[in-house]
């Protein structure tokens, strides 16, 4: 039944998915693509947590549930910056955003460039250094120790070093471009 579901409501989520990277895009530290996966998940979770007796229809719910859900996803993977500077606003189909929150293409195009470095760095690292890195970024420090099977004091140096090199890499390409 879900799946019948999912595939009546997939343009629905769709639509959702490229209002929210019109307007939160800026924000984000993933491509398009990836933006309407998280819609698809969020859908999937708007389907699941729909209550049948509830005063909303389906429609509804789901139209209010996915950013919010897609939200939740992207800081839950770090794909969504925080902060003041990053704070989430939506603004109603039709209306333009406030001079605060209008997107500079050429911003969101800076930003997804300097993570596609970054991501490259990080697969050049060594094994070790990679391993800190990405689990520090997904998980917690102290998880990336015992998969390692390091204390936390040594993986923390292992995470300034790699931090180090990257700095080093990422601070020579940028002067020799």
């Amino acid at each position: 039944m879900i799946e019948a579901q999912f595939i009546q409501h997939w343009e629905l989520a769709q639509f959702r998915a490229r209002c929210f990277w019109q307007q939160q895009g800026h924000l984000l530290l993933c491509e398009y693509k990836d933006i309407r996966q998280y819609a698809a998940v969020a859908l999937i979770k708007c389907l699941d947590s729909y209550q049948p007796g509830r005063p909303m229809s389906v429609r509804s719910f789901i139209w209010s549930g996915i950013p919010w859900r897609m939200i939740d996803e992207l800081r839950r993977d770090g794909l969504m910056l925080r902060g003041r500077d990053a704070e989430v606003r939506f603004v109603p189909i039709g209306e333009a955003p406030p001079a605060s929150l209008q997107y500079d293409p050429r911003e969101g195009m800076e930003r997804r460039a300097a993570c596609q470095v970054l991501r490259e760095q990080i697969r050049q690292l060594e094994p070790r250094q990679r391993l800190v890195i990405e689990a520090s970024l997904g998980g917690t420090l102290p998880e990336a120790a015992r998969q390692m099977g390091v204390t936390l004091g040594r993986a923390c140096q292992i995470r300034k070093q790699a931090i180090g090199v990257l700095r080093e890499r990422i601070n020579a390409q940028r002067f020799t471009e």
